[in-house]
């Protein structure tokens, strides 16, 4: 810290499989508002034994913080800060990376769809990767597009309960229902999606997928429901 305070929250990497990083009574941690608001409304909330470590960064002072733990920062007036971040696990981030941009193996030869799910599927099922969410979300992409729906909507909704702002998942999922044939599910997806605030694009699009597959089964009741909800959705 060159000039200034700022301010640490800290969990430790294990923090996410009991709620305390993410949740404290009704609010939740949403990475897109400012932790100003976390600090405010769900720390008091907070029972004594699910609360942060907590320090005030000086200037000359040098915070280190492990790999996979949950922080959040606040400056305290105007500061001046050099920092670094290496993203933790150096493989798991090189793996997701290489996955979600569809780039090629690590010998330059295409990808091996079945070895990038098996790999995916290792991370994901991992508490301690802050960003297994997204792999989660990444894989079940992957098994969509391979075909392999069950498993797809399975690791959509692990993606889900793991970060429920997590907007694309919700869109994703209601892509993979409607696959499977099950559209009437889809409004249900996105009256949560609306519900957690995630305000994704795209959302309006797949309920109106799912109303007109509706309609195509004689539904017309769910499917007007589905057109209605859809409505309110305005440009989303």
């Amino acid at each position: 810290m060159l000039a200034g305070a700022k301010h640490w929250t800290l969990y430790g990497h294990d923090a996410a499989q009991h709620g305390h990083a993410s949740r404290a009574g009704n609010v939740t941690f949403d990475p897109r508002e400012h932790h100003l608001r976390w600090l405010e409304e769900a720390l008091p909330a907070l029972p004594p034994q699910q609360r942060p470590l907590q320090c005030v960064q000086g200037v000359g002072d040098i915070a280190y913080i492990p790999a996979g733990w949950y922080h959040g920062t606040l400056n305290v007036g105007e500061t001046v800060s050099v920092a670094q971040q290496d993203g933790g696990d150096a493989g798991i981030q090189r793996l997701y990376r290489a996955v979600k941009t569809g780039g090629p193996g690590r010998d330059g030869q295409p990808r091996d769809t079945v070895a990038d799910v098996a790999a995916l599927t290792a991370v994901a099922a991992r508490a301690d990767v802050p960003i297994n969410n997204e792999v989660q979300n990444h894989l079940a992409t992957r098994l969509f597009e391979e075909g392999r729906l069950e498993e797809a909507r399975s690791w959509f909704g692990a993606a889900i309960a793991s970060n429920p702002r997590l907007g694309v998942a919700y869109k994703n999922m209601g892509v993979v229902l409607r696959a499977m044939g099950r559209a009437d599910e889809v409004l249900g997806v996105a009256k949560a999606a609306v519900a957690a605030r995630t305000g994704h694009k795209q959302l309006k699009a797949v309920v109106m997928d799912a109303a007109g597959a509706m309609t195509a089964k004689g539904d017309k009741e769910g499917a007007a429901a589905a057109k209605a909800f859809a409505d309110t959705l305005g440009t989303q």
